[in-house]
């Protein structure tokens, strides 16, 4: 029941962020999941991450911020 929930927020949430914001900047910054999905992974399941995974993560937020600033534009 929960994780339809969620689901259902989720979905909701990226319908939201599909009227407000250009689509190309909605689907990009949508991939940041994968960045919350390693700090969840690190703090709650207590996993290491490796170099290579850090290294990804580190690009994807880069990219969202650059995303970011270049809407503030």
């Amino acid at each position: 029941m929960l994780a339809g929930l969620a689901s259902l927020v989720t979905y909701g949430s990226a319908l939201v962020a599909l009227r407000l914001l250009p689509t190309g900047v909605a689907s990009a910054l949508s991939e940041t999941s994968v960045v919350w999905g390693v700090f969840i992974a690190r703090i709650a399941l207590k996993e290491t991450i490796d170099r290579r995974r850090a290294i990804g993560t580190l690009c994807i937020a880069c990219g969202a911020l650059l995303v970011l600033v270049g809407l503030h534009r």
